[in-house]
């Protein structure tokens, strides 16, 4: 068996303070932190735990030989981009 190295154990530590922090906000007073270091080290553990945006592509082919089916394909795809919102945005760009 492998033994942690002495930074993953930092790392488990870190973690588990940032934990306790979110169960209880008065555990980094035990730390005898000075306002300014306290503020900065809470502006980046909240900076680190928002959620990053991700940005998905996807080439979809499709076919159609009927003059009725380009339009429904047409309109399937204009229909997908009305769901499109501020926090999902859709674009859809369509190549005849």
């Amino acid at each position: 068996m492998k033994l942690p190295t002495s930074q993953l154990c930092v790392n488990i530590v870190t973690f588990l303070v940032i934990v306790q922090y979110f169960r209880d906000p008065a555990v980094l007073d035990e730390l005898d932190l000075d306002e300014n270091t306290k503020s900065t080290l809470l502006s980046n553990i909240m900076r680190r735990l928002t959620p990053q945006a991700v940005k998905i592509r996807a080439d979809i082919e499709v076919s159609c030989y009927a003059y009725e089916g380009i339009d429904a394909v047409k309109n399937s795809l204009l229909e997908g981009l009305k769901c499109s919102s501020e926090d999902v945005p859709i674009k859809a760009s369509i190549d005849l």
